[in-house]
């Protein structure tokens, strides 16, 4: 259910900065967070490494655009 609700969470932030709704800066800061939870919860959850590896991904495709 944390999993869950913290993927759910940063998706809609990388939607939210897609559309120009929130800065750059605020995004950052959002996925620093997202990947410090992701870390405590991946040693008891093996998937969670897994959504930090797409948020990565987003956070990467996000900077180029």
């Amino acid at each position: 259910m944390q999993l869950r609700r913290v993927t759910t969470s940063i998706y809609l932030v990388f939607i939210a900065h897609w559309r120009g709704e929130i800065p750059r800066s605020e995004c950052e800061t959002a996925v620093n967070s997202t990947l410090e939870v992701l870390c405590v919860i991946g040693t008891r959850w093996q998937s969670a490494a897994k959504v930090g590896q797409v948020v990565v991904q987003l956070a990467d495709k996000s900077s180029a655009s």
